[in-house]
């Protein structure tokens, strides 16, 4: 597992990945198309407004889902993340949401991801690609 950084001020804001290459938030935000492509670029806006102030208290654009995980919201697009020691926020991966409740499989996935790092992170130090190295906007 390695972090690619999305941002980082009073708050670092990074997302998982698997390797590399491979990061689920960036490859989801990558992947939208035209009609979607400017709430790409204002979730990305809030992630840089995160990282400087922290999480946002309106709970229309960050809230908690369930126990550690939580969401930001842009229009229909979700990212699910959690807290880190420190001022460090993780984000697990994004999606477009359709109805009114979060699927529990996107919970899941999260959860999963949220353990699989603390995992990963007790055996030593995770590999963290910065912004510039990865071509982040």
């Amino acid at each position: 597992m390695v972090l690619f950084e999305i941002a980082k001020e009073r708050y670092k804001v990074y997302a998982l990945g698997r390797d590399g290459d491979d990061c689920d938030l960036l490859d989801f935000i990558s992947s939208l198309g035209p009609n979607r492509q400017k709430d790409g670029d204002r979730l990305l806006a809030l992630l840089e407004r995160v990282s400087q102030n922290g999480p946002p208290r309106n709970t229309d654009i960050s809230h908690q889902i369930r126990n550690e995980i939580f969401e930001f919201i842009q229009g229909q697009l979700r990212v699910l993340w959690f807290y880190e020691e420190g001022k460090v926020i993780l984000c697990t991966h994004g999606f477009l949401k359709r109805s009114r409740k979060t699927p529990d499989r996107e919970i899941s996935r999260a959860d999963l991801l949220r353990k699989s790092y603390l995992e990963t992170k007790a055996k030593g130090p995770l590999m963290i690609i910065e912004r510039e190295k990865k071509g982040i906007p």
